[in-house]
């Protein structure tokens, strides 16, 4: 009754053997760094996925507009520019408008759209070095995964030939 009146706990005075090193979060490890940009990058955000690379520069968007060429299959548009001299990297951009949902529906289709790009044939065979734009309308959130990657394929195919329109 004692022990209860001091409010003291019994404590055993034998360490438990020491296990796995606590993981301390990255925010928690250096105090004097900004808390943002802290941890390990994931793979997508600096390497390519598979053979493909993002575009960021307004310079290659500016190109697509003035001179790539189009195609467009249901709710998809293709728009592509051809790769320069010696070089063999497939670029691609996304631009899924607000039209198409609130920001959640349109994540939602900007990765269904990655994985279709993903899932192309990346050789000399297949999708063509290049940049390409893939644009869609409204209607592309009923569109299922196969057909998409159909019409996907199809708008790539047909944008990438010699003889697709011009964007003007």
């Amino acid at each position: 009754m004692l022990e209860e009146a001091t409010g003291e706990a019994h404590v055993p005075t034998k360490q438990s053997s020491p296990g796995a090193a606590t993981r301390i979060p990255a925010s928690d490890a250096y105090p004097c760094r900004a808390r943002r940009g802290q941890g390990t990058t994931s793979e997508r955000s600096c390497a390519p996925v598979g053979m493909i690379w993002r575009v960021r520069d307004r310079g290659t968007f500016e190109a697509l507009r003035r001179s790539g060429r189009r195609a467009r299959r249901g709710p998809v548009t293709v728009t592509y520019l051809p790769a320069g001299a010696g070089s063999t990297a497939t670029r691609v951009a996304f631009g899924v408008s607000r039209k198409v949902g609130n920001a959640v529906t349109r994540n939602r289709t900007r990765r269904r759209l990655r994985s279709v790009m993903q899932g192309l044939d990346v050789s000399p065979d297949g999708l063509r070095p290049g940049t390409y734009l893939l644009t869609t309308r409204p209607e592309v959130v009923d569109v299922d995964y196969r057909r998409l990657a159909e019409l996907v394929a199809a708008a790539c195919s047909e944008s990438s030939q010699a003889s697709g329109k011009p964007v003007r």
